[in-house]
């Protein structure tokens, strides 16, 4: 995910569309991480993983909130900050 410079109409949707598609494989991959906990992998790093998808997730859920409140350029450095914090996750 890139950091915006303009946010219309285009920008908006195509935003929008990269952020729910990664929701959705985020949520899938917690969701099996959960429910099928690999034997191979140690508590302590299967708990890592956890976290950093719950992170992301809550950053992705945050990042849809925000694009529908962007009207000037407060609300791009905002949505700008979440996807420097989500990136820094990844």
């Amino acid at each position: 995910m890139e950091k915006l410079l303009f946010f219309g109409p285009t920008e908006k949707a195509r935003f929008l569309q990269t952020v729910r598609s990664q929701l959705e494989t985020k949520n899938r991959l917690l969701g099996l991480i959960i429910r099928n906990p690999d034997h191979k992998t140690s508590l302590k790093e299967r708990q890592r993983k956890i976290n950093r998808y719950e992170q992301q997730i809550y950053l992705l859920q945050q990042m849809l909130l925000t694009s529908e409140e962007v009207k000037d350029r407060s609300g791009l450095k905002k949505l700008n900050h979440f996807i420097s914090a989500y990136r820094a996750i990844e």
